[in-house]
This record gives structure tokens, sequence and C-alpha cells, in this order.
């Protein structure tokens, strides 16, 4: 009789990656602030990469025609999960003066 080969060793956990091969991130970030449409709330979108395939992360509304970038898209960097990259976009959109509500997938309805 075979004895069951037990794994004692935790499994690491994975912190998911950011997917560099898309343009933009797979959620948007929904947010208001008193002077941009009366304080109701916009969704906007992030890309993380540019045209040419740079790390580029900018947070943009295409209707407003504003776009921010962060620290590491200014520097062309890659973030290292996908937490990271959220943090860095509350970070920097509420040092913008908006008031983050959520992020939204863009695949939920």
């Amino acid at each position: 009789m075979d004895t069951p080969i037990i794994n004692t060793h935790p499994i690491p956990k994975q912190s998911k990656q950011v997917d560099y091969t898309q343009l933009y991130y797979d959620k948007e970030v929904r947010v208001s602030r008193p002077d941009i449409a009366n304080g109701t709330p916009i969704d906007l979108s992030i890309t993380v990469k540019d045209f040419k395939g740079i790390p580029n992360c900018k947070v943009e509304h295409f209707g407003y025609n504003f776009y921010f970038r962060t620290s590491a898209g200014m520097n062309k960097r890659k973030y290292a999960s996908t937490a990271t990259l959220e943090r860095a976009v509350s970070k920097m959109l509420r040092s913008k003066g908006f008031t983050l509500l959520y992020f939204v997938s863009k695949t939920e309805n």
C-alpha cells in the first residue's frame, strides 16, 4: 500500500500580475469631484501602456478631456501587481482632489 504524499509546505499567495499585453487595465475607477460634472460620479479609464508597448500608467476621461499619469507611468516602469497599481492610482487621484468611490470591473454590467 502506497502512502500518500502530503505537501507540508504552504503554497505562497500569488498576487495578480498586471496584464501589459492589453492597452487598458481591466477595471475603471469611479470618482467624483465637485468641479467636474457637478459632483456626479464618473468612470475613469486606466491605461497601462502606450501604443508602442512601453509601460505608461495614466488615468483618463476622454469626454472631459483630461488625464493624469502616475509616478511609475512617468518613469516608464511596470507595476509588480494589480494591488500596487490600484494603490498608486488611488493615491494619485486623492492628491488631485478626487473622491475615490470604487473600482469597477469592465466585465460587469
